[in-house]
Formats: structure tokens, sequence, C-alpha cells
């Protein structure tokens, strides 16, 4: 067994046989590019072990190749995957009938644009939603983060970072 270079544990051959011969097996495994994982996940089938399928191991070679690879496999239903989430905040920022929201809100999101997070601010809207529909309470902000409007409008936090004049330098560095 050994870590691939962003820390995944990944599996040969013989790891594989010795998870399926002690019962032990673990989530979020991946296995080595060499390994045979078909005839690992037919076994696990015939056996009816309950184990996950495992998937071949997609080499990486930068922690922001394996981000991406990951932000492209999050679960969220369809309707927010094709939101166009810059539209979506951009018109909740005008409805707030102040110019100062509406350029303050699309400044962070050239910043989030630029570092490739537009796929992040749908995922927290439709963590949010989920949220909100299940009444589970969260904090009304933490660090930061209360220095981004956009997740205010968003409803990550309570803070209106606008009001109290907070610098989105704060916040991921930005520009």
């Amino acid at each position: 067994m050994r870590r691939d270079k962003v820390g995944r544990v990944v599996l040969d051959t013989a790891d594989c046989v010795e998870l399926l011969y002690n019962d032990n097996f673990q989530d979020n495994i991946v296995v080595d590019v060499d390994s045979d994982v078909d005839l690992y996940n037919k076994y696990t089938y015939i056996m009816n072990t309950g184990h996950s399928v495992l998937e071949q191991v997609t080499e990486v070679d930068s922690i922001e190749e394996f981000d991406k690879l990951n932000q492209d496999n999050w679960f969220m239903p369809v309707e927010y995957k094709d939101l166009d989430i810059v539209m979506y905040l951009l018109e909740k920022a005008s409805e707030k009938k102040d110019p100062s929201c509406f350029m303050r809100t699309g400044a962070e999101l050239e910043v989030y644009k630029k570092r490739g997070l537009l796929n992040l601010l749908r995922f927290l809207m439709y963590l949010v939603d989920t949220m909100k529909k299940r009444n589970i309470v969260w904090g009304v902000g933490r660090g930061s983060s209360v220095a981004s409007y956009v997740l205010f409008l968003l409803g990550v936090h309570k803070v209106d970072s606008i009001k109290y004049e907070l610098d989105f330098k704060e916040f991921l560095k930005g520009e």
C-alpha cells in the first residue's frame, strides 16, 4: 500500500486480495493502474461482501489537477450543476438596489472565476438550500469568509460585508 502525490491511499493487486481475505475494506480507496480492478470487483460481487466498487486510480501531478478532477465529480443535482451562478448572483446583487452591491459582487466573482471556484459556489448554494430544507442550523459566519459578499448572497454566512466595510482581500487573498 502506498500514497500517491496528493495523499490518496493506492492499493496494488496484493493489497486488494488482502482486503478481500481479511474483510477489511475501507471507503475512498483507489487502485494502482497495474491492478486488476475488474477481477476484484467481480469477486466482491460474487462473494456478496457489500464492499464498494473499486476504481482505477487517475494519476495526477498536482493538487490543482486533483482538485479540478474532484470538483467535476461532486454530487449535486443537475439544476445546480447547470446553473449560471454568475448571472444568478449578479441578479441577486441587483435586487439590493445599491450599485456598490452589484460592483462588489462582480469584482468578487472575477476572483472566484480566475481561481476556478465557480463549481464550489454552485455546491455551496446546493449545500445551503439542503440545510434550509432540513432545518439544519449553521453559524452566523466564521473567519475571513465573512469578508465575501458573494458568500453572504448565497447564505453561507449572515454578515453583510458591504455594510460592515469588510475588505474582500482578507478572504482568498483576493485582488
